[in-house]
């Protein structure tokens, strides 16, 4: 019976939905072991094309991915985005959310992901005939479900949102882009917010049934 052993390969492709990859065995340029398991413990965003990695050769038959080496953590996905000058929002409409434009973080995630967000900052209400402000992640120009309220507005006040959540939905592998968007009663109402922070973090949810 052949030895177990670990050798040295690069990563030739990976499919997010199996988690296997195509791996080269390190100095056997011809020779691609295919549809191997990745450990599931190594999430599919260490597992770019070119990647060096450990794998497991059983004895008997099969193989598994052990783990990445020879490169720093890219995991997970994060992002985060500061503005802290004052810019002027003002609603398009009544009760449609106005994202704020320099205020957004981008992520790319090869596997279906949560999304971990949090959100915080100050604003002045400017011209509003609003009674309340309402605050919504926007993630590819749609609101999530997850609001931050401010009521009893007045033209002049200073007031802060925040909200830290976690997405209930996974999302599929893809590439977002995530703003925050303030929604008032009114066309041409008017708010300031400055001292905004937005961060976004991807964590690895069960694929799809």
């Amino acid at each position: 019976m052949t030895e177990t052993r670990i050798i040295r390969a690069l990563v030739e492709s990976y499919d997010p939905e199996s988690h296997t990859a195509t791996v080269r065995p390190l100095g056997h340029p011809t020779a691609t072991l295919q549809d191997v398991p990745v450990s599931a413990d190594v999430p599919g965003e260490l597992m770019p094309v070119g990647a060096r990695v450990l794998a497991l050769l059983f004895g008997d038959v099969g193989q598994v991915v052990l783990a990445p080496y020879g490169m720093l953590p890219l995991y997970p996905p994060s992002g985060a985005a500061d503005y802290n000058t004052f810019y002027m929002l003002t609603a398009p409409e009544g009760m449609a959310y106005a994202p704020h434009p320099y205020l957004s973080v981008q992520l790319t995630i090869s596997v279906h992901s949560y999304f971990w967000i949090h959100f915080a900052g100050a604003y002045v209400a400017q011209n509003t005939r609003s009674w309340n402000l309402i605050c919504r992640t926007l993630i590819n120009g749609v609101p999530t479900g997850v609001t931050s309220v401010v009521d009893k507005v007045v033209v002049g006040g200073w007031y802060q949102l925040s909200m830290a959540f976690r997405t209930t939905a996974a999302y599929a592998p893809g590439a977002y882009t995530f703003q925050m968007g303030f929604m008032q009663q009114q066309a041409g109402d008017q708010v300031r917010p400055a001292g905004v922070h937005l961060s976004v973090m991807a964590l690895p949810a069960p694929p799809p049934a």
